[in-house]
């Protein structure tokens, strides 16, 4: 009896020996020192967009901004984008933006008090994309692309008579178009929110679309790229919707 109880003692022993050779062997592989983790590698950023969509009729009433249904058309969208950008800390998170970012947004800004008549009552309707956000982020520089998530570019030619990157190139304003060295959020006061203002330009299409020959009806995608996978919701990456018609 006694010579089992010493046996598995020895054998205890072996263990505690075992493991701790392996212990020793696996620090002695780590680096001297190493950062403490960021929530940022497992929460990753979402995005948001107001106003979410752009819907726009009665463009026969172009211009006369008294008219109360062409008002009606666009009224809600300039709403929304106002309070978005002047939203206070009792209803929710009041937005930190810096004020060159605000200097960027030409007449988007306009949107602040509330006025849209050089926005959408012109056809040139602005929306506004912000991260969400994340402890620690972002760390790095940031680049907006927009991407046309519906139709097919094929069609999208087809139906507005110009390549997807030639309507990007001429109809479409991203402020800033690049962002770098903002201040993470930390809980701090100092922190900025990552946001940028799209303007899209309709301006010249009114007579078509008064005509009814041309109809714009397509999603756009706005992606916050940090070198991170594409057009990956949840992760930088947002779409909205485009509806501009007569009728």
């Amino acid at each position: 009896m006694a010579q089992e109880e010493e046996t598995k003692q020895d054998e205890i022993c072996f263990l505690i020996a075992f493991f701790a050779v392996c212990y020793s062997v696996m620090f002695s592989t780590l680096p001297p020192t190493s950062e403490a983790p960021k929530l940022s590698t497992w929460i990753k950023p979402g995005q948001i967009i107001f106003p979410d969509s752009i819907s726009i009729r009665h463009v026969n009433q172009f211009g006369e901004q008294n008219d109360i249904d062409f008002m009606e058309s666009f009224d809600g969208n300039v709403n929304n984008a106002a309070s978005f950008l002047t939203r206070e800390p009792t209803s929710s998170p009041a937005l930190n933006i810096r004020q060159n970012t605000l200097d960027s947004f030409g007449n988007c800004s306009d949107l602040r008090s509330g006025s849209g008549l050089s926005t959408y009552a012109q056809l040139q309707p602005c929306v506004f994309a912000k991260l969400n956000r994340v402890f620690d982020f972002p760390d790095r520089n940031i680049s907006i692309n927009l991407i046309l998530d519906f139709p097919s570019e094929d069609r999208f030619e087809s139906e507005m008579e110009m390549t997807f990157e030639d309507f990007k190139a001429n109809h479409i304003t991203v402020r800033p178009s690049s962002i770098d060295n903002y201040v993470p959020f930390r809980n701090t006061d100092d922190y900025e929110d990552v946001v940028a203002a799209i303007q899209l330009d309709f301006s010249s299409m009114v007579q078509d679309i008064q005509d009814g020959t041309k109809v714009v009806d397509f999603r756009l995608g706005v992606q916050f790229d940090w070198g991170q996978s594409q057009e990956s919701f949840g992760n930088g990456f947002e779409t909205f919707d485009i509806s501009i018609r007569e009728d």
